[in-house]
C-alpha cells in the first residue's frame, strides 16, 4: 500500500501531516498561504512543502530457466 504524507521544513525542523490543510494547521496559518507555498512558490526562501509518497517494494518475481535436459530451474535471488 502506497503511504503519502507532506512536511514542511522550516529552517531544518520538518513537520508531517497527511493533508495541506493538516499541515495548515500543525504550522497555525491559512490554508490557502499553505497552498500558496507549495503551488506557487511564495515565501520559499522561509518554508519549503513536498509530498512524500512511500511506495514499499515488491518482491522480486522468480525467474525460471529451462535446462537442455528438459528440467526447469526457478532461481528467487
Amino acid at each position: 500500500m502506497v503511504k503519502k504524507h507532506w512536511e514542511a521544513d522550516i529552517k531544518g525542523d520538518i513537520i508531517t501531516a497527511s493533508t495541506l490543510k493538516e499541515l495548515a494547521l500543525k504550522l497555525k496559518i491559512k490554508p490557502s498561504l499553505i497552498e500558496g507555498v507549495y503551488y506557487r512558490s511564495r515565501l520559499e526562501d522561509k518554508i519549503k512543502i513536498r509530498k512524500v509518497i512511500e511506495e514499499p517494494e515488491k518482491p522480486k518475481r522468480p525467474e525460471i530457466e529451462r535446462s537442455p535436459l528438459g528440467y526447469f530451474l526457478v532461481r528467487f535471488d
